[in-house]
């Protein structure tokens, strides 16, 4: 066993014995008799079961399913879809769900949910044993409750063979389907006694959408969707010969066909995925085949790879936060229209239980990313629960496992490695959502991470140099995804900016000033050792600045108010007139779409330049939206096609270009009396309390405008026309 497969082996052993062996008194009880129970005698890793109960309603009666599972479940109730979880939270918590159980009948109800206890390496879930504790309520009265009154049988999918990626962790989904065997019971063990908490988040949205078209090869058929999407693929097959069904799906076409590893092997690549699945059917029959985990694809490709059968168009369950198709903007301008859609679907799949990076490959709260998704989802939803999970499972942990150091952080949770550039964001993060929510909240909030934040601060601390900087800190380094990447050894200038940024979110959330005067020390440090009168350097090894420049580095700059355009209006000028897509001096690493890309769009946007804004919005998102409908990790597509943090384009067109802003805090708008590269449109927006509309038009030289706000909002502008729902 090599170093790696030791700490993970480890981790597994020590999470089993870390669960509470008790609930604390004054916490959250969600269950009435229901207790957690297993399968005996089933595997530690990739065990899947079905627990089964028969329970009896009243005429008019309205049971609920209260619920939570580790790894992940999902539940029909009289074969209707009921729903997935639980939503993610650290470990040895689980958080609970309560779903409304639709087409129950007066006497018998067959309730079925299905469990698989993965407990095995993966940066998506913790290595948790499995247990399911579901119970049926209908008021004070309980239906039928864990363990009592379910049975449980193994479901017959494949435990072993080659993973779906590196980051999920999972075998690929394969099945053995054989209708005339019945698979014997098998007991039940008490499970593991945890800590709970509610959901706290949005319950997902479940639409059925259907394929549009398709293509025969002769030996399968390909089918396409209207956009990307994520959520649960299935089928419904008709088999007249025994055989093996499969299929196989992927984001884009590889000349015309459906090839299930365009992005590599994830044997042997990060960022590959095996994007295939089987069921091998031993008897003839009608089946409907549905994935039991979510993906991300636009393209669909079915056969039979033995046997024969007749196969239906597939469809996709969806698996989304339904909270940003509450927003739309239609204007004059189809592009921007496109734009703002992309960003809202983007999101969507992005952000169901935490903001992840991208709802197929990996679906991990990375750190960094998730920043750019809260900023938009605080204008595409008017909510931050979302947002506030991922930050407060950093905040809960009791531990991380593998390589992660006492204070520091890894890049995604519960992740394997220190990243110290993304311990950093996690602190910048805090301070962004502190300064979002509604006082009371964000006191409450402050006071949950306190910990962790110093600790973070003390982590990083240690590292500082005779400069007062932050030099060679432990882990992985990586920072952003261009050839910035490679200059962030020793001192990294990008680093310590953040790390500028960092200090003076502590302190503006602790009213620490001692934490802001460093913050300011350390901007100045960087001006004197890393400006050369022309660019900001981004690395200084041993004392001598590295003669090397990355675009990227000078956005950071900005980003973390280490320059501003009135302090270096030289570089100011040589950002717009020598920088964009498809342009960079040569001497300079150029960025790509992470985070480079959008930290420029963000700083033009800012500071008033609209229309190059716009323009460059155009230029690197419309040739996306026009393939897939969601937004790229690279600029060129070779990857993930629907990462969350590009989303971050429609606040910029909301809040910048149109010059709608929004405090959720103070429950105010206001209104920016500037020009607007639009000749009309309107934008609308949900709130808490409602939604925010506004209307523009140009008219006779002016631009007319109108607000429509929820009852006890206010405008800080009262001169422009505004009314009340």
């Amino acid at each position: 066993m090599d170093m790696k497969g030791f700490i993970c082996s480890l981790a597994f052993v020590w999470t089993l014995f870390a669960m509470p062996s008790e609930t604390v008194a004054g916490e959250f009880h969600p269950f009435a008799k229901a207790e957690g129970v297993w399968g005996e005698g089933c595997s530690a890793t990739n065990a899947y079961l079905r627990f089964r109960t028969v329970f009896t309603a009243k005429k008019g009666d309205k049971p609920v399913l209260r619920v939570t599972a580790s790894t992940v479940y999902r539940a029909t109730a009289n074969g209707s879809y009921v729903g997935y979880g639980p939503a993610r939270s650290a470990e040895g918590t689980f958080k609970v769900d309560e779903w409304p159980l639709p087409d129950v009948r007066e006497g018998e109800n067959e309730l079925v949910i299905d469990v698989a206890g993965y407990a095995n390496v993966s940066f998506q879930y913790v290595i948790q044993p499995g247990f399911l504790q579901a119970e049926v309520v209908c008021g004070d009265r309980v239906l039928a409750a864990t363990p009592a009154d379910f049975t449980a049988t193994e479901i017959m999918r494949d435990r072993g063979g080659p993973v779906y990626s590196k980051q999920r962790g999972f075998p690929s989904e394969r099945y053995t389907v054989d209708s005339a065997s019945t698979p014997p019971p098998i007991g039940l063990t008490k499970g593991p006694l945890v800590r709970y908490l509610p959901r706290g988040v949005p319950y997902p949205e479940f639409n059925i959408k259907r394929f549009y078209s398709e293509t025969n090869t002769g030996v399968s058929t390909v089918w396409q969707a209207p956009v990307n999407d994520s959520g649960f693929l299935g089928f419904k097959v008709r088999v007249t010969e025994p055989g093996v069904f499969e299929a196989r799906f992927e984001e884009a076409l590889t000349e015309g066909r459906v090839d299930a590893f365009r992005n590599g092997d994830p044997a042997k690549s990060w960022h590959g995925t095996r994007n295939v699945l089987s069921w091998d059917v031993k008897q003839p029959g009608d089946y409907v085949f549905e994935t039991f985990e979510p993906y991300t694809f636009r393209y669909v490709e079915a056969r039979m790879a033995s046997g024969k059968a007749e196969i239906s168009a597939p469809y996709l369950r969806q698996f989304r936060n339904p909270y940003p198709e509450r927003a739309s903007f239609v204007s004059s301008d189809p592009d921007v229209d496109g734009i703002f859609r992309a960003a809202c679907d983007t999101l969507a799949q992005n952000g169901v239980d935490v903001y992840t990076d991208c709802p197929g490959r990996e679906r991990l709260s990375w750190l960094c990313d998730s920043w750019f998704s809260a900023q938009a989802g605080a204008y595409l939803t008017g909510d931050f629960s979302v947002e506030r999970a991922g930050l407060e499972i950093f905040a809960r942990a009791p531990r991380f496992r593998g390589r992660v150091p006492e204070g520091g952080l890894p890049g995604s949770y519960p992740g394997l490695d220190v990243m110290p550039y993304y311990t950093i964001w996690y602190v910048i993060q805090c301070g962004a959502y502190f300064h979002r929510e509604n006082p009371p909240d964000a006191k409450a909030f402050a006071n949950l991470v306190q910990a962790r934040v110093l600790k973070v601060l003390e982590f990083l601390s240690s590292f500082e140099n005779a400069d007062g900087l932050v030099e060679n800190p432990t882990g992985d380094k990586f920072l952003d995804q261009s050839q910035a990447r490679v200059l962030t050894q020793h001192v990294s200038f990008v680093g310590n900016m953040l790390w500028a940024k960092a200090l003076q979110c502590a302190g503006e959330m602790y009213g620490r000033k001692d934490l802001l005067d460093k913050a300011d020390k350390v901007r100045a440090t960087i001006r004197r050792l890393s400006y050369d009168g022309r660019y900001f350097h981004d690395q200084m090894v041993n004392g001598v600045r590295v003669e090397q420049f990355s675009e990227a580095c000078q956005y950071f700059a900005f980003f973390s108010d280490t320059a501003t355009k009135d302090a270096y209006p030289e570089l100011w000028h040589r950002l717009l007139a020598d920088f964009g897509p498809g342009r960079a001096p040569e001497n300079v690493f150029s960025v790509d779409m992470f985070v480079g890309r959008l930290l420029r769009l963000g700083l033009l946007s800012s500071c008033g330049q609209k229309e190059m804004a716009l323009s460059e919005m155009k230029t690197s998102l419309l040739n996306q939206v026009r393939t897939s409908g969601t937004f790229w990790e690279f600029a060129d597509g070779h990857d993930s096609r629907c990462h969350g943090f590009a989303s971050y384009v429609a606040l910029l067109l909301v809040r910048d270009v149109i010059g709608l802003s929004i405090d959720h805090a103070r429950r105010s708008v206001t209104v920016a009396d500037t020009d607007i590269p639009i000749d009309f449109g309107t934008v609308r927006l949900p709130v808490r309390d409602g939604t925010v509309e506004l209307s523009f038009r140009h008219e006779a030289g002016r631009i007319e405008r109108k607000l429509k706000m929820p009852v006890g909002w206010r405008q800080n502008d009262p001169k422009m026309e505004s009314y009340g729902e």
